[in-house]
């Protein structure tokens, strides 16, 4: 592994953890906590591989992506969009479950 995949990987993470504290201040439900926060950052980390898992089979299946420009387009707003998805569906999960146990 390359220096600069570890520095893309250490962004990424940077981000997550900042969309996440974000996230969670907006929604009224879901508190800042660090445990809420290392979960929304493994559920972003599950949403991004799962959104670009679809892009990638659903763009070789369909030929939906003629060329790399396109498809590098797309694959930032799925990631953003798997961050989002993501990290907040885990949270709210934990939540609700937390929820029901009491």
């Amino acid at each position: 592994m390359g220096i600069f995949a570890i520095f893309v990987l250490c962004a990424y993470l940077i981000c997550a953890t900042l969309l996440g504290v974000i996230v969670l201040r907006v929604v009224p439900r879901l508190t800042v906590t660090v445990v809420n926060i290392v979960i929304f950052v493994a559920g972003a980390i599950l949403g991004t591989a799962g959104l670009a898992l679809l892009l990638h089979f659903a763009g070789k299946r369909f030929g939906l992506y003629p060329s790399l420009s396109q498809e590098n387009s797309v694959a930032l707003i799925l990631t953003a969009a798997g961050v989002l998805i993501g990290g907040t569906t885990l949270v709210w999960l934990k939540e609700v479950l937390l929820r029901r146990a009491k």
